[in-house]
């Protein structure tokens, strides 16, 4: 039992030592955004359902230049899982040629070791059925340098 609770607090200390603390700057960019979306009727899908938290969460990765490169890709399809899908896959695609572009400056080899991260999925049903759906999704890629 001792054992467990010691491994359970070192990964508790660990974790709490790569959580990154937003700026200001980026907690009030994160703010102005997620009222944006909200005014024009978004919602968030699953974890992403309040906004304001959603959008603070994802710019921990938005500042984190370093270590991450962020996208976004948005669609309009029949329905909102169809286009959350599809911004998904758009947004990835962006990802991985974003990646390839800093890596390259750096001077690194691209590692493909990481999936992207979905740090927002948001949708936005049409005023009408036949208007359709709205698919917003934003993606962080971790950098990791190839040996």
């Amino acid at each position: 039992m001792k054992k467990f609770f010691l491994l359970l607090m070192c990964m508790l200390m660990a974790s709490m030592a790569t959580a990154q603390e937003l700026t200001k700057e980026s907690k009030s960019l994160a703010k102005e955004e997620a009222k944006k979306f909200e005014k024009n009727d978004w919602k968030g899908a699953g974890a992403d359902a309040d906004l304001k938290e959603a959008f603070e969460r994802a710019y921990v990765y938005i500042q984190d230049t370093l270590n991450y490169v962020v996208t976004e890709g948005a669609a309009k399809e029949i329905d909102a899982k169809t286009a959350i899908a599809t911004a998904t896959f758009i947004a990835q695609k962006k990802a991985l040629e974003k990646a390839k572009e800093v890596l390259k400056g750096r001077g690194w080899k691209l590692s493909l070791a990481q999936d992207p991260i979905n740090i927002i999925t948001l949708y936005r049903d049409g005023k009408r059925r036949d208007d359709g759906s709205d698919g917003y999704v934003r993606v962080a890629l971790k950098l990791i340098k190839k040996e």
